[in-house]
């Protein structure tokens, strides 16, 4: 009996420190795959969809992003392009 209780014990101490270790969260350090920068495309993209850029209109704006990833970076000259593309596509 005692040894089932050992053997169980074991068996869920083992099964802890495996999900434990599996569970971390970390940033990769390699750069971004295609399918990483195909998403990050269509998020800023959806996101960007949803601006309402009217109220833009003949106003100065200043572009600002945090994070914790060069992917920021990214974004910041995704979106500037995005906004310089709209001022000819939509006209002011």
């Amino acid at each position: 009996m005692k040894r089932n209780r050992l053997k169980n014990f074991c068996w869920w101490i083992s099964f802890l420190l495996l999900t434990g270790c599996a569970a971390s969260a970390q940033i990769t350090n390699t750069p971004r795959s295609s399918i990483e920068q195909e998403l990050l495309v269509r998020a800023l993209d959806r996101a960007m969809a949803k601006l309402d850029v009217q109220k833009l209109t003949d106003k100065t704006v200043a572009i600002e992003f945090y994070g914790l990833t060069p992917d920021k970076d990214f974004a910041r000259e995704y979106f500037t392009a995005w906004l310089q593309a709209g001022t000819d596509y939509f006209g002011f």
